[in-house]
């Protein structure tokens, strides 16, 4: 496996803008790539690029931009993550009722699921 070479936060901005990222704010960028690194936003620059085997990106691309990219899909994780937990711990309740109750001819899973499908509380 090949190892990425590691490169200083000023290597990281010159590697940026030698792909043809604008730097319009270098705090803002320090600050960023000491947090997440380059190698880990250089994914949301993909969609940017001229052409698949290019490094070169389309020419004004912003780091800000790239940034409010990487903020976005990290804010949409968050969300999903927190209702994909929510439906999780319902349905395992769910069942684990369902197997708890046994067969004692009270509502069945299948019933009760289809029954609840869409009422996940909040």
């Amino acid at each position: 496996m090949d190892l990425k070479k590691p490169y200083s936060i000023n290597e990281q901005i010159k590697k940026l803008e030698e792909h043809g990222v604008v730097v319009d704010d270098v705090e803002l960028t320090r600050n960023v790539l000491q947090q997440i690194s380059y190698y880990r936003l250089s994914g949301y620059m993909l969609q940017h690029r001229i052409n698949p085997h290019s490094g070169k990106l389309t020419p004004g691309i912003k780091f800000t931009d790239i940034y409010k990219i990487y903020q976005f899909d990290e804010e949409l994780r968050c969300l999903l993550r927190y209702f994909i937990e929510k439906a999780e711990f319902y349905y395992k309740n769910l069942i684990g009722n369902e197997f708890a109750i046994g067969r004692t001819g009270r509502v069945g899973i299948r019933r009760a699921l289809h029954h609840n499908a869409g009422r996940i509380p909040h």
